[in-house]
């Protein structure tokens, strides 16, 4: 890793000395790179890793601990549970809960995604804005399920789903249905109303043959 980005991301200063020294010496080296990760990242290292060697060599070294050290730190159990407690806190973060994830959905359909709908880069907006709002982000498959709901939120709110967006959007020359049919398209709205949708006629044998 580059020396540079080394010292300016991971190196303990003020109170994360004082947070770091409070703990059991054993612990000292995975606790500060908890701290370190999360405040780089906005989330907790899933396991060792994910963890750089020059990072933990960098970190063991301010703390005068051995590197192997980090071998007896345990991943999973009641210290690490109370260590990530510590460090939301000291970073004013907290744990996504159903409400935040309800919020996140209903914001990515009404906002974003209907300006981008290609999953990835709608994922790493969601990634930023929970960020933004010091909300640890769920686990992987929670966020790629916000995702999917918000995309077919805004899928299914698209103005050009309905007779009324449509005809907003021919009028701007944007309708895929040419200025011939507008005709036959007004009509169908004064019949069935512009808040309603027309009923779907039935594909042809051969159509349906061909998108099977």
């Amino acid at each position: 890793m580059n020396l540079g980005d080394l010292v300016e991301h991971w190196t303990l200063v003020g109170a994360e000395q004082d947070l770091v020294a409070a703990k059991h010496r054993d612990t000292q080296l995975g606790f500060a790179l908890l701290l370190k990760f999360y405040g780089r990242f906005g989330r907790f290292p899933r396991g060792r890793a994910e963890l750089h060697d020059d990072v933990v060599e960098l970190v063991a070294r301010q703390l005068g601990v051995d590197v192997d050290s980090l071998g007896f730190y345990e991943w999973a159990g009641r210290t690490i549970k109370r260590h990530r407690a510590e460090v939301r806190a000291h970073l004013g973060f907290r744990e996504c809960m159903v409400a935040d994830a309800e919020k996140l959905t209903d914001w990515l359909a009404g906002d974003y995604a209907q300006k981008e709908r290609r999953f990835e880069l709608a994922k790493d907006a969601v990634l930023a804005e929970l960020r933004a709002r010091s909300i640890e982000p769920p686990t992987p498959d929670r966020v790629d399920k916000i995702v999917r709901s918000g995309l077919h939120q805004a899928e299914r709110s698209s103005p050009s789903r309905s007779p009324a967006g449509c005809r907003r959007m021919c009028e701007h020359g944007c309708c895929r249905w040419s200025r011939s049919r507008t005709p036959t398209w007004t009509m169908l709205i004064r019949v069935f109303g512009a808040d309603q949708d027309p009923p779907v006629q039935e594909a042809d044998a051969s159509t349906s043959t061909r998108n099977v």
